[in-house]
């Protein structure tokens, strides 16, 4: 289980190094206060999961949050039982947005593996705490974030 344990979380933490890579979004000279609605992709400070606010090197911080995310995420989540019957693997997405003041919202499976998997990951990201959130321009902004959530046996 350890291995296994083990496995998620190394694979989980390559893929987290990938997961904001896709359509960056540019805002051009627009204000961000005229923008308050505005859902970003990449921002000058992306938002991160909580207990690494200390870190002061920006590379630390992430390798920090990632690090406890995957924790969060792998102690939370369930293997459902159809899902290991069925021997179901790979990596499910979950979208959402971090808000300006922290919280998740708008948390759905952007892709999904079956078996349940899905919405074993949906599960495991609505538990989790209020994030740090994005800034752009030293503002809070929201920001669509990319989880995924690898499930191997």
């Amino acid at each position: 289980m350890k291995k296994v344990t083990l496995l998620f979380s190394l694979i989980l933490m390559v893929n987290l190094s990938f997961a904001q890579v896709e359509d960056v979004k540019f805002t051009g000279d627009k204000s961000i206060e005229d923008e308050s609605d505005e859902i970003f992709k990449v921002v000058d400070e992306m938002p991160f999961f909580p207990g690494c606010e200390s870190e002061t090197d920006k590379f630390e911080k992430k390798k920090c949050a990632d690090t406890k995310m995957l924790i969060f995420i792998y102690k939370n989540v369930k293997y459902p039982d159809i899902a290991k019957k069925k021997e179901i693997e790979g990596k499910v997405i979950v979208r959402f947005y971090v808000e300006r003041d922290g919280t998740l919202s708008n948390i759905e499976i952007a892709r999904d593996i079956g078996g349940g998997c899905g919405e074993a990951a949906l599960d495991v990201v609505k538990m989790m705490p209020s994030w740090n959130p994005g800034l752009q321009k030293g503002n809070p902004v929201r920001v669509e974030y990319l989880v995924p959530v690898k499930f191997k046996l």
